[in-house]
């Protein structure tokens, strides 16, 4: 990361342009999904409704999307399909949606999904 004031090397900015701008394109649907994860709490293990909302607009942009995934049955797993021992990165992403039980989403785990998805 580099230093405040410190110029990043054009490929570098050039990234960075792209990935705010990729960003303010999906604000609407980012912030939608905040919201609607925040307006319908449910606990741990029974995110089923937050779990769905965020494979179907994972699914939209082009993942390959796995509900449930593993053991569990509000994990998702979503794969970008890319090319086999292609130099592109391979990165994970872990986020939560559950809720507290009395409180709802005190924790902020709605803005975690929505930022992750």
């Amino acid at each position: 990361m580099s230093e405040p004031g410190e110029r990043m090397p054009e490929t570098g900015l050039a990234v960075h342009h792209r990935i705010a701008e990729s960003v303010e394109a999906a604000r609407a649907e980012i912030l939608d999904l905040s919201h609607r994860i925040h307006a319908n709490p449910e606990p741990a293990y029974e995110e089923h409704q937050a779990a769905a909302w965020c494979a179907e607009i994972l699914a939209r942009h082009g993942f390959r999307v796995e509900l449930p995934a593993g053991r569990l049955a509000t994990a998702i797993r979503a794969t970008l399909p890319g090319k086999r021992g292609g130099a592109s990165p391979r990165i994970g992403i872990l986020a939560e949606y559950d809720a507290l039980p009395g409180l709802g989403h005190g924790c902020g785990h709605n803005t975690m999904a929505a930022s992750a998805v």
